[in-house]
This record gives structure tokens, C-alpha cells and sequence, in this order.
């Protein structure tokens, strides 16, 4: 009989696996209140973690469909992972490598899935870039698949690919309303190419039209706010003109939040109040078009995403203390987390800062550090 590991020996053993992270075998430490590192409890573990990857996803899976969820009776499949760009604010291109799964592996997982549903939510970053795309949609349709799809790259959605799915709710991501703003971030779209995906896709077939839009982001000024709202009253009246009054717009307009291993992981935060600010300034210049609705984030979001974001180990303590003081705003604004004031939080960081995440290293797919330090010293934004 094999006789059983204790918890500290199989801790150790999982630790010596590429890319396996055993937090309680690392000692965090702090100076003034300021995370510095963490340093290995024993010399068998390695200082730092390399980020490890499956370079093959063509495996079949298990799967469950239930009536019991969000989307009920719907079956998840995952047709590619990664993401093909390298958009400046977002996390995917950065730690993830680009990979697909096949036709052949797609139809095959969907075989299976077609014996207990006829209803598929494709799963990826943008699925109308997969370069089997158009075939997958096609034979997904002739087994007789609901299919819906989520936020899609506008430069990419093209007539076939619109008349495969089945979205009542159509979401384009432009981020932004700014051509100037969009370079800047990396996401190499027009103001005319997202209106060309909005002329392509099947109207007659959808409730609301949404678009993903972001406020703070690095550079931003007041004009890039005054393009937002028009890229908003563009979409709206356009759709009016065409004969589509009954389509709505949703404009769900996010805090930018600065995410670990992006070049913009240093960059300020706005407070709610900033947050606030902006958008009742882009409320205020969209001027209460009829069919035009805004989703925004609560103060609790712009805080804890905040917080958690780029918060160090404390952030754990933290939550558990919020959680039992209620869980509301109050109770959030009650705690103190990474020693810090609000400016702490959330202000812009000095290259000399390290990251709770500095000893995670992703230069396998991740962004150069030498770039990251760029940006920190407000060089070449634009850099492709």
C-alpha cells in the first residue's frame, strides 16, 4: 500500500513543477508599508515562477449543461485561447499565447455536446478572427446549434459571419470613441470600421446593439470624451436613419483599471468621483438620445478592482475583513489595504515600484520588461 504524502511534503513536491505556485513556501516582504518581494522559505523552491503553456489544445473535454445557470441549457465551447492582438490595457495578449483549436477537434467536442443541447455560446477573445471561423459557424448550423457569440472585433465581421449567428444582443468593444486614443492603446480600429460591422450584422435579427467603452484611460483628454459621445450619437442616429428605431443602444462604459503584465500596469487609476465625473460629462454631450441607455460601474467596483487588481497578499485579509463588516461600500472604504490612501491605491506608480506579480515571469508570451519601463518613462505609447 502506498503510504500517503503529508500536506508540507506534497506543498514541496508541487512547487518543484514549472509554473506551480505554492504561496505559503514564499515569505512576502515589505519596507515603510510597501510590498518589495517575496523571498523562497527554502532553497528547493525556485525564486521565481515561469508561466508554463499547452501548445496543443486539441483535446476533447467533458462538459455539463444544465438548466441551472446564467445561460441556461447552453453549452460553453472553447474554440481558440490567447488572443491575436497586443492591445496595451489588457492582460490576454499578454500571458496567454495565440492558439486555435481545429475544425475537425470543434465539430467533434460539438457532436457530443449536440446529445444533450441545441444551444452553443462560442467561447473565445474575438471569435470572428478564428481562420476557420465561417466553416465551424456553417456546420454548427447544420446540426441544428443556437449559436451565440460574444464581443467581436469590428474589423473582422464580415457578411457570412453575421448570418450564421443567432445574438439578440450584438457587442463591438471600440474602447474608446478616439481614432488618436485607440492607436495610442494599441487597438488598430477606425470610427469607419466600426460602423461598417454595424452596418454588416443582421439588425432585423437583434434587440440591442452593445458597445464596450472604457473612461481613463493613459492620455486621455477632454476631446477623446467628446468623441466617445459622438461615436455614441453616431451609432444611434445611424441606426434610426436605416429604419432600426426599435434596435437599442447600450453604451457600457467601464473605469480603465491597469492590469498585472500590461504596459499600462503602472498607470493611474481614476477615483469614483473622477469616474463619475466623466461620465455624466459623456451623459451630458450624448444629450438623452431616445433608445440610448448607459451601464456604468458603482463605486464599489471602481474601488475593489482597484484594490484587488494591483494589490499585493494583503488584498486576501482585506476582502475577508470587508466581507464580515457587510460587504457594502462602507465597509470597504473602512479597510486599509497596501498601507494606502486612495492616491496610494490608485495613483501612478514610479518605475522603482515592484509589482506583487514581479516574481511571475512571462517572457515566453508576456510583455519585455524593457517595454514595460518605457512606458513607465512616457516613451513611444504608439510603439506596434
Amino acid at each position: 500500500m502506498t503510504k500517503p504524502y503529508k500536506k508540507s511534503d506534497a506543498l514541496y513536491e508541487l512547487a518543484r513543477i514549472p509554473g506551480v505556485y505554492v504561496p505559503s513556501l514564499y515569505e512576502p516582504l515589505y519596507s515603510n508599508g510597501a510590498f518589495i518581494g517575496l523571498k523562497p522559505r527554502d532553497s528547493s523552491v525556485p525564486e521565481r515562477i515561469r508561466k508554463q503553456s499547452a501548445d496543443d489544445i486539441e483535446f476533447s473535454t467533458d462538459f455539463i449543461v444544465s438548466p441551472n445557470t446564467l445561460w441556461p441549457d447552453f453549452y460553453f465551447l472553447e474554440i481558440s485561447r490567447g488572443c491575436l492582438y497586443n492591445c496595451k490595457f489588457c492582460m490576454l495578449g499578454k500571458i496567454y499565447a495565440n492558439r486555435y483549436r481545429s475544425h475537425k477537434t470543434v465539430i467533434k467536442i460539438a457532436e457530443k455536446a449536440r446529445e444533450l443541447t441545441d444551444k452553443m455560446r462560442l467561447v473565445s477573445a474575438t471569435e470572428d478572427t478564428h481562420p476557420e471561423i465561417n466553416r465551424i459557424l456553417r456546420d454548427l448550423k447544420d446540426m441544428g446549434f443556437q449559436i451565440i457569440v460574444g464581443s467581436q472585433r469590428a474589423d473582422w465581421v464580415s457578411d457570412d459571419f453575421a448570418s450564421y449567428i443567432d445574438n439578440k444582443t450584438f457587442t463591438v468593444a471600440p474602447e474608446t470613441g478616439s481614432d488618436r486614443l485607440r492607436r495610442l492603446i494599441g487597438k488598430h480600429m477606425t470610427n469607419e470600421e466600426i460602423m461598417d460591422a454595424i452596418r454588416t450584422v443582421r439588425k432585423d435579427r437583434l434587440d440591442e446593439l452593445q458597445l464596450y467603452l472604457m473612461v481613463g484611460l493613459p492620455n486621455e483628454t477632454p476631446h477623446d470624451i467628446e468623441e466617445t459621445a459622438n461615436l455614441i450619437r453616431t451609432v444611434r442616429t445611424t441606426l434610426d436613419r436605416e429604419g432600426y428605431q426599435h434596435l437599442k443602444v447600450r453604451a457600457s462604459i467601464n473605469c480603465f483599471i491597469p492590469k498585472p503584465h500590461t504596459g499600462f500596469q503602472y498607470e493611474r487609476q481614476l477615483t469614483y468621483d473622477e469616474y463619475k465625473s466623466v461620465i455624466d460629462r459623456v451623459r451630458e454631450l450624448v444629450g438623452g438620445l431616445e433608445g440610448v441607455e448607459f451601464t456604468t460601474m458603482d463605486e464599489k467596483s471602481v474601488l475593489t478592482q482597484g484594490i484587488v487588481t494591483r494589490g499585493d497578499r494583503r488584498v486576501g485579509r482585506a476582502m475577508y475583513d470587508a466581507l464580515k463588516k457587510g460587504d457594502d461600500i462602507t465597509a470597504w472604504k473602512s479597510i486599509t489595504c497596501n498601507n494606502g490612501s486612495t492616491e496610494r491605491l490608485f495613483g501612478r506608480k514610479e518605475s522603482q515600484w515592484i509589482a506583487p506579480w514581479s516574481f511571475v515571469d512571462m517572457t515566453t508570451t508576456g510583455i519585455p520588461a524593457t517595454y514595460i519601463a518605457r512606458v513607465v518613462k512616457g516613451v513611444d505609447y504608439a510603439t506596434k
